[in-house]
């Protein structure tokens, strides 16, 4: 569990069905709100490797990546990224599982499917496969705007929170929050998770 990307937490209304997640009950929105200290406890514990792995990665991606172009600049301002001029895409032709980060990702995320993109900071990380996926690069600008709302440590304590809190939801909601706003941004349906 040392390695992950960058998510964040919010909730969309009705987004759980869709997904076949269980809801979010009123218990668990109020112990993510109001963690126990077991709980913060463990999100201590993690907090440091998340955040070392996702600058790490920020870091690999601003050595290679590029700024976004016209087109995916107009798309991030209509998701609401801030400052889309920082954001850098590297393309690469796989993205490979190192150490525990890619089960983790795939159990955090509940994801049962090969990772092809991500986010770090302001920082995205796509495959080439996935690179001409104008839904994969909204949705991980999401995950920018979400990076840039809480900041990287508000961010990182959200993610993990929200992870030791609802550790038996298939669709996390911060991934729910990515699925259903670059969709809207898009002007489509949501679909089955992208990636």
């Amino acid at each position: 569990m040392r390695y992950v990307f960058l998510i964040a937490v919010m909730f969309l209304v009705g987004c759980q069905a869709t997904y076949n997640a269980p809801p979010v009950t009123e218990a668990q929105a109020s112990l993510i709100a109001n963690p126990t200290p077991e709980i913060l406890a463990e999100v201590e514990a993690e907090l440091p490797a998340f955040l070392e792995d996702d600058i790490g990665i920020e870091r690999a991606i601003f050595a290679i990546g590029r700024p976004l172009n016209e087109r995916e600049t107009a798309l991030a301002r209509v998701i609401g990224v801030r400052f889309p001029k920082r954001v850098r895409i590297a393309i690469i032709p796989r993205i490979p599982p190192r150490g525990e980060r890619q089960e983790f990702i795939e159990e955090y995320a509940g994801l049962r499917f090969r990772t092809v993109a991500l986010a770090a900071g302001y920082g995205i990380l796509i495959t080439n496969a996935a690179a001409r996926n104008t839904e994969t690069l909204a949705h991980e600008l999401v995950h920018i705007r979400q990076f840039e709302e809480l900041g990287r440590e508000g961010l990182a304590r959200q993610v993990l929170t929200e992870k030791a809190v609802l550790s038996g939801i298939t669709v996390i909601p911060i991934e729910q929050e990515a699925i259903f706003d670059s969709a809207a941004a898009l002007g489509i349906e949501p679909r089955h998770y992208p990636f």
